[in-house]
């Protein structure tokens, strides 16, 4: 069964989806953390 959330407070209908997209973005993060290749300059 779903949770709603109250939608002033979290654009997901659901709080199974915010913990699903809380997963995803968490995994991106690392894989960017993780990735050996050099970071690209700042633009100044």
């Amino acid at each position: 069964m779903s949770t709603p959330l109250d939608p002033i407070i979290s654009e997901f209908e659901t709080q199974e989806q915010a913990d699903s997209y809380q997963r995803w973005f968490r995994e991106r993060v690392q894989a960017s953390l993780d990735d050996p290749r050099p970071s690209s300059p700042t633009m100044m």
